[in-house]
């Protein structure tokens, strides 16, 4: 095994041994529960409200089944959304919430690099 940060664990039938499974659960768990935006204080003497916009500069990635469906859903109830594109490997779609947050979906694809979703069409191949 390299020490890559990367384990080189052979995988059978796209299954993972019970021990990894059940450290990952665990992990995971672990990660979610500690994944928190901080609330600010507004007045007194602990008062940090920001001087600049609120979320400026801040986005939160979220990888998803299926990055397509959230536009899809979102736009449906009127929240604009960027154009899906595939970048990376991965269809990829933000939107800001109403603090200002970027919040990024994206989602593993085998489409061509550089595609954008087009409505009415799964996708629109962009020529470079």
């Amino acid at each position: 095994m390299k020490r890559s940060g990367v384990a080189d664990l052979p995988l059978h039938g796209g299954r993972v041994p019970q021990w990894l499974a059940e450290r990952m659960t665990r992990l995971g768990t672990a990660i979610t529960e500690t994944i928190m935006l901080q609330e600010f204080w507004k007045e007194g003497q602990h008062d940090n409200t920001p001087d600049g916009k609120l979320g400026q500069g801040v986005s939160i990635c979220f990888i998803c089944e299926d990055a397509l469906a959230i536009y899809r859903e979102v736009t449906a109830k009127g929240i604009q959304a960027s154009r899906p594109f595939v970048g990376n490997g991965m269809w990829v779609t933000s939107l800001n919430d109403p603090d200002g947050y970027k919040l990024e979906f994206e989602s593993y694809t085998d489409v061509p690099e550089d595609t954008e979703y087009s409505d009415g069409f799964d996708y629109l191949r962009i020529s470079t």
